[in-house]
């Protein structure tokens, strides 16, 4: 979960992701192929779903995306709801955590930055283990990370409640110097989402040894798939396949009037389910 949290982070705006939007892509990794599968489900809220199969496990699970700005888009907290899981079919394990949020400073400006912020938390039910990470609270290199593996006695009827588990990864004191609520450790973390993971002194992952793989789109996918979004395909055009100048000008146009059109009809289909709902109420 650390060790790819730096492949996502970009500085760039992405395309508003359209509700049925598909992506379908692969993992080649050296034991055996992984399958990934998303699908834009919902706009208000931004909600996605995934499916990621491999021959030994399968993960699935759904992200909520919101934005909180401040000083007029100065900084920006990007909140990740939700949550994914980790089924592990040899072993009949199952794995839940969350992702952390981000944190966006000067983002007016081109010369923006990005950290993780909060924290990640994981349930392993079975075997009565907790997971807390906690992000950008080292004021010194806010890309550093703190954690701690704790013995936990979860409820007989206990469900992954995100929000729960959010504010209980946020309380965790990482010098256990909270009396009412002593944590029963078994492993100490430590480490940078940009260089280690570090547990009880063990290096689990490097970046200069272990470099996460990237998805790559498959070629034979769905007609729903992002890469057939006319928006995408006049942009591509305007960057890689022009004669001269009019005609790259022309498809980027072409690029925006799309991106504008999709965008009107994303607000039309916000307003026809906003009634809808008041006849409902």
């Amino acid at each position: 979960a650390i060790s790819g949290l730096y492949i996502p982070s970009k500085k760039l705006k992405a395309f508003n992701p359209l509700i049925g939007e598909t992506f379908q892509g692969e993992i080649n990794h050296p034991e055996g192929k992984i399958q990934v599968y998303l699908e834009q489900i919902a706009n208000y809220p931004n909600a996605s779903r995934f499916y990621i199969k491999h021959k030994n496990f399968i993960m699935h699970g759904y992200f909520d995306i919101s934005m909180k700005n401040e000083s007029f888009g100065n900084k920006i907290t990007i909140i990740i709801k939700g949550f994914a899981c980790v089924e592990f079919k040899e072993i009949g394990e199952k794995i839940y955590f969350l992702m952390p949020y981000v944190r966006v400073l000067n983002g007016a400006s081109d010369n923006r930055s990005t950290f993780f912020t909060s924290c990640m938390v994981f349930s392993d039910i079975k075997n009565n283990l907790k997971g807390v990470i906690q992000l950008g609270k080292n004021k010194k290199d806010v890309n550093a990370f703190e954690g701690l593996i704790i013995r936990y006695q979860f409820d007989k009827n206990y469900i992954f409640n995100p929000e729960v588990e959010r504010e209980f990864g946020n309380k965790v004191k990482m010098d256990n110097s909270d009396k009412k609520h002593k944590l029963d450790i078994r492993a100490r973390i430590h480490g940078s989402w940009l260089k280690n993971f570090v547990s009880n002194d063990k290096v689990y992952w490097d970046i200069d040894r272990d470099t996460p793989d990237w998805i790559k789109p498959v070629k034979n996918c769905l007609p729903s798939d992002g890469r057939f979004r006319e928006d995408i395909i006049w942009l591509y055009r305007s960057f890689f396949s022009y004669k001269n100048e009019k005609e790259r000008e022309t498809y980027e146009e072409l690029s925006q009037d799309w991106k504008l059109m999709l965008e009107k009809l994303q607000r039309e289909e916000r307003e026809i389910k906003k009634k809808a709902s008041k006849k409902k109420k």
